[in-house]
């Protein structure tokens, strides 16, 4: 099974690129389609002043309501759970102005010229109504409460304002009232009940820690029994005697075998020393342990006595008997430092040999004899304290339950203290206290309907509804309306613009609009295109016309085009290769002659064979190789290598080739031809073809290499600008069909087709260039 594709990095541009190319699109379209924008504005805006004439005005008054809550902290029952912190009750507050009780006991307060808003109401619905128009809300990190209402009058909104505040404070002072005496009491019960079960755990702990032994407490109240102490302690010390006995091991197999190797045993009085002491290394070996004192007492007398000297020299010289004293000790010092370490390595040379090997294993071997008998017994003392210690876990399990429960008990009885001292305190008046900070007041001007806040309303709906039509209609209405949209659409440039001629009937070569008036402006804009393709960056020796769908002009557009390069000396040759519906063979005159498909199939020499087959147009420098006969597969037929070899030999003859190839979408006739060209001339009628078509006839050439030179729009309206055409369709049957149904389809499309000219786009009609030199090949 195929994995579903992933996006990646490379698929990422092109997304954002077609998101932008799509954002064009519709900038275009309504740049084109505006007036339906204007049109919805208006529309909005008289609906949005009809609203604004006839709409009930209603005012508003607003008053502000300060919330104090002196209580630190919220009871709680729960003895599982400790108190929590303290909590703002402000969403609560805000709440309650919009309950029952408050506004049934507004209502009462309200006189009846105030009751203009509950005039026609259902009785019993006055409560709704007046929570429906009352708000409250209270001011981001602040206790203040603003409450607002609505009403018919300025005067009733102050009025409704004033009650509900009223209403609402009574109640608050209720409510906190009777409520505080009642916890008040619940609270004194629970205390007593806690200090009761406190002073009967404390008992309990004495006895627990009576019955485990426990004879040490530590920092935090908690006690250690001897037995679990005596079983750490001699834990500690077996583990400090196991690390030294591993250590004496390691010195005496070093030493062992540095005796059977002969080694020089020097090396091992300092692990020796560590083993059994330094005092009784150096009394094996015949030396004092006190000469490493007296070494270390007369470096420190020669440092005194240098700097002795070193201050006695600047004042009596080096000459002065004192000085000559000091520096004669001095010099005994340094001689007997620098001999005693001779005199004990020859000491320990003269040991060597007969007594040092076997002294140092002896030392080694008695110590590690001593350390194996300390950890025989400091194991056996550890197996009875922990045997001990075992026997105790279950009472100091009891004992930690027992702790806890009175530290539970202790947090608990402060909790309460705390709080019936504060409710002491609150009993002098109440825990939460409301103030009035602002009061409503009468203001004339309506708050609803708000002009500006319609006129925004307007804007709002009017463009987004107007966005909508263009978007709807332009997803309709599928047609190109401008070069510009042309361009941006399909990525190619629109190298000509046909429009009508009022010229006859098209009949023959010799009858196309540039051969029968060549200086005419009409004929100008040909040579116009024929000069662009000249100088274009490209080869263009080799050209096909086609178009998206039939009827689209290509053939008048191709024969003109042929003409205009003929006019300029430059050898042509056109090549009819729509085999299905020879239409340039019919209008040469060439139909049922031998001609392209007798060169193809045929098995000579393509030179000879093309030579008979291409006949004169009529007009000078300019041939005609028709269709001939219809082959049963023409797309198989262009395919055939003797088609490019014909191409080739083409090239070599004529200055300029142009092809006749059949629709692009009917066939792939075109697609095949196209590979082998310089470029592809797409002729389009934006009244008559769709966007959709003419975009996926660009992207089929595209996607199979095929260079396109450009698009030639064909026929849009004499006005200059992009209409839109009727009835127009697009028959995807394009096949072969007889005489008469060819001649029968020709006459509408070929008359308008006649009518045509070739205008530049972006650039003024001009004289032809200096006439173009034609290239002849022999």
């Amino acid at each position: 099974m195929e994995e579903p594709a992933t996006p990646t990095a490379e698929s990422r541009p092109h997304a954002n690129g077609h998101i932008v190319h799509a954002m064009m699109q519709f900038a275009v379209a309504l740049r084109h389609r505006k007036k339906l924008v204007f049109a919805s504005l208006m529309g909005t805006a008289l609906l949005g002043g009809l609203y604004f004439a006839t709409a009930t005005r209603y005012y508003s008054a607003e008053a502000s309501l300060l919330v104090l809550q002196t209580g630190a902290e919220f009871w709680k029952t729960s003895m599982s759970s400790e108190v929590s912190k303290e909590k703002s009750l402000m969403p609560t507050y805000v709440k309650l102005f919009a309950s029952t009780e408050v506004l049934e006991n507004a209502l009462k307060k309200l006189s009846p010229e105030d009751r203009v808003d509950f005039h026609g109401a259902p009785e019993g619905t006055e409560v709704d109504v007046l929570r429906a128009n009352l708000s409250a809300s209270s001011v981001w990190q602040t206790n203040i409460i603003v409450v607002n209402y609505r009403s018919k009058s300025p005067t009733a909104a102050v009025a409704v304002v004033d009650a509900v505040v009223e209403a609402y404070t009574e109640f608050m002072d209720e409510t906190h009232k009777s409520t505080s005496g009642e916890i008040l009491r619940m609270l004194n019960v629970e205390k007593k009940d806690v200090a009761e079960k406190l002073a009967h755990k404390e008992v309990e702990l004495l006895d627990t820690r009576e019955r485990c032994g426990a004879l040490g407490v530590g920092t935090d109240d908690r006690v250690t029994p001897p037995a679990v102490q005596r079983t750490i302690a001699f834990h500690d010390s077996l583990v400090e005697v196991h690390k030294e006995r591993l250590a004496q091991e390691a010195t005496l197999a070093a030493i062992r075998g540095a005796v059977y190797r002969g080694e020089d045993l020097q090396q091992h009085l300092v692990a020796i020393a560590n083993v059994v002491g330094q005092d009784v290394l150096l009394g094996n070996l015949g030396l004092s342990a006190g000469d490493a004192t007296t070494q270390a007492s007369l470096r420190q007398e020669l440092l005194n006595l240098r700097a002795q000297m070193a201050s006695l020299r600047q004042e009596l010289g080096d000459a002065h008997p004192k000085i000559t004293a000091l520096l004669d000790r001095a010099r005994m010092i340094e001689d007997y430092l620098h001999q005693y370490p001779r005199q004990i390595s020859e000491q320990f040379k003269r040991l060597q040999s007969s007594k040092i090997a076997p002294m140092l294993l002896a030392m080694a071997e008695q110590k590690l004899a001593e350390t194996l008998e300390h950890e025989r017994g400091l194991d056996r003392e550890y197996e009875s304290a922990q045997k001990e210690a075992i026997l105790m876990n279950g009472e100091l399990a009891r004992l930690e339950l027992v702790e806890h429960d009175r530290d539970w008990l202790r947090t608990r009885n402060e909790t309460l203290l705390n709080r019936i001292t504060t409710l002491d305190f609150g009993q002098e008046g109440q825990e939460i206290r409301t103030r009035r900070i602002s009061s409503p007041e009468v203001d004339a001007t309506p708050v609803s309907p708000n002009l500006a806040r319609v006129l925004l309303m307007v804007l709002i709906v009017g463009v987004g509804i107007g966005l909508a039509l263009v978007y709807a209609v332009d997803a309709l209405d599928d047609r190109f309306r401008s070069l510009e949209e042309i361009q941006s659409h399909l990525g190619v440039p629109v190298v000509a613009v046909v429009r009508e001629l009022k010229i006859g009937d098209v009949e023959s070569l010799e009858t196309v609009p540039v051969n029968l008036a060549p200086d005419t402006t009409e004929s100008e804009v040909f040579r116009t295109l024929r000069t662009a393709m000249a100088f274009s960056d490209g080869e263009t020796r080799r050209v096909v016309v086609s178009s998206p769908a039939p009827g689209d002009g290509k053939t008048t557009i191709l024969t003109n085009l042929a003409v205009s390069f003929a006019q300029a000396q430059k050898k042509t040759l056109l090549i009819d290769a729509d085999l299905r519906r020879p239409r340039l063979s019919a209008l040469a005159g060439m139909r049922g002659t031998g001609g392209l498909a007798g060169i193809i199939r045929d098995e000579g020499d393509v030179a000879k064979l093309a030579a008979i087959h291409i006949q004169s147009s009529g007009i000078n420098d300019l041939d005609v190789l028709p269709a001939g006969l219809r082959p049963a597969d023409p797309a198989e037929l262009l395919s055939h290598p003797r088609f490019a070899e014909l191409l080739s030999w083409a090239e070599t003859v004529y200055d300029q080739i142009l092809i006749d190839s059949p629709p692009i979408l009917a066939t792939s006739d075109t697609t095949v031809t196209g590979r082998l060209v310089d470029g592809l001339l797409v002729v389009v009628q934006p009244e008559k073809n769709r966007r959709r078509l003419i975009t996926r006839a660009i992207e089929q050439c595209a996607a199979l290499k095929i260079p396109i030179l450009g698009v030639v729009v064909n026929l849009p309206d004499s006005g200059g600008s992009m209409g839109y055409g009727d009835n127009y369709g697009y028959d995807a049957g394009y096949g072969y069909g007889s005489d008469q149904a060819d001649d029968e389809m020709q006459p509408e499309a070929e008359d308008a087709a006649s009518r045509m000219t070739v205008n530049w786009p972006a650039t003024d009609r001009q004289t032809d260039p200096s006439p173009i030199v034609p290239r002849r090949v022999a």
